[in-house]
């Protein structure tokens, strides 16, 4: 019982009490109702590079002009018409193609109320929701900017040394500063609800600029559907389909409160007895540690160095599936992986302890993949030295 008392309250200590430093994040504020196509331009505080971009709102229905044909010719696509998650309003965008590499895609992008600090880590997240027919991507980027960018309407596009052309619209492909959100568990492929995607993203400094979009050239990061929309019955065949199309709603950044987390913290760790560190995250089958674990381990740092009389033992759990003695090679280095971290936040090697346990003290039977993910964790015993 210990335990999982100690899972819920690390489970909700990362949650940040800062502000949404999005403006317009439901994209409710606008300038008419939308009569036409895209009109993206009616969003107060957002706007495209390309002018591509749909958008949906109460006033009229949610409905739009914009319908494709699929196969056989009298079907439509959503015709079902899609509420906002909160709300009166959201908007639609292509994300990537899969038709070929020279296929552009849309994009959407905003001023954010306020710099963001240097080094400070931000939650960013918002909903999104699978048009019919289109296919689904596996993930969705972010991408932040000290200066508004431009994108010509004309612009020369270079796919490869050899080869170049001209469009309307651009793919862009940032690199860095890119944030990329993913829904927990799960395919970004449903179309019935809104589901949420997040991630973490550490500032370089002075970033304004907010910009939403896939920044792969043409199919790298899209699939097909693994199930058909409720509106087709017979047999369909999504080769025709060569984009993704997605709704999106909620935008959030906000700053991770680091401060409330070690308040938290210290009120619910008690000496000696151990605590699993449910927000650690590492490269499947490695002990690569990701950077979403950044923020539990940073409280970590933050308490033992406020405590210096403190020491920490760190044990690594696998479940039973595998190799047992490759697990138990996998659990010690994660331990040890962990440890790592912490010395080079500072803390003192001689104040850190690490042991690797494999599979032999689950938490749950290794029956079902919930619990083997539960199996699969880190805990660590704060005590004195």
């Amino acid at each position: 019982m210990k335990r999982l008392l100690i899972i819920f309250f690390l489970q909700i200590f990362v949650v940040s009490t800062a502000q949404n430093l999005v403006p317009n994040p439901s994209f409710e504020a606008n300038k008419g109702c939308p009569e036409e196509d895209k009109q993206i331009e009616l969003v107060r505080d957002w706007w495209s590079p390309l002018g591509f971009p749909f958008y949906f709102h109460e006033c009229n229905g949610y409905k739009t002009p914009y319908r494709r044909n699929v196969p056989p010719n009298e079907k439509k696509y959503n015709t079902k018409l899609v509420q906002a998650n909160t709300g009166k309003a959201y908007v639609g965008i292509y994300l990537a193609s899969i038709s070929n590499e020279k296929m552009p895609h849309d994009y959407i992008m905003t001023e954010l109320k306020d710099s963001l600090e240097k080094n400070q880590m931000y939650e960013v997240s918002m909903f999104v929701r699978l048009a019919d027919v289109w296919k689904y991507a596996d993930n969705i980027g972010v991408y932040f900017s000290k200066e508004k960018y431009k994108v010509s309407k004309r612009q020369l596009i270079k796919l490869s040394p050899t080869y170049q052309y001209y469009c309307n619209r651009a793919s862009l492909t940032f690199k860095q500063n890119t944030c990329i959100l993913r829904h927990k568990g799960a395919k970004l492929n449903s179309r019935d609800k809104w589901v949420k995607v997040e991630g973490l993203y550490r500032a370089k400094g002075g970033e304004r600029y907010l910009t939403i979009g896939n920044f792969h050239l043409g199919w790298r990061g899209i699939a097909s559907n693994n199930i058909a929309p409720d509106i087709i019955r017979e047999h369909f065949d999504y080769s025709h389909y060569y984009y993704t199309f997605y709704y999106i709603d909620d935008v959030f950044v906000q700053k991770q409160d680091s401060v409330s987390a070690l308040e938290v913290f210290e009120k619910n760790v008690k000496l000696g007895e151990p605590m699993i560190m449910e927000h650690i995250y590492f490269n499947s089958g490695k002990a690569t540690i990701k950077e979403n674990s950044f923020p539990m381990l940073n409280t970590i740092v933050d308490y033992l160095e406020k405590n210096t009389s403190y020491s920490i033992k760190i044990a690594g759990h696998t479940d039973n599936i595998g190799d047992k003695d490759f697990n138990l090679t996998l659990s010690k280095e994660r331990a040890k992986s962990v440890a790592t971290y912490l010395i080079k936040k500072g803390i003192n090697r001689v104040r850190i302890k690490t042991e690797g346990l494999g599979c032999s003290k689950p938490i749950a039977k290794n029956d079902t993949k919930a619990n083997r993910k539960r199996n699969r964790r880190v805990e660590f015993i704060i005590y004195k030295k």
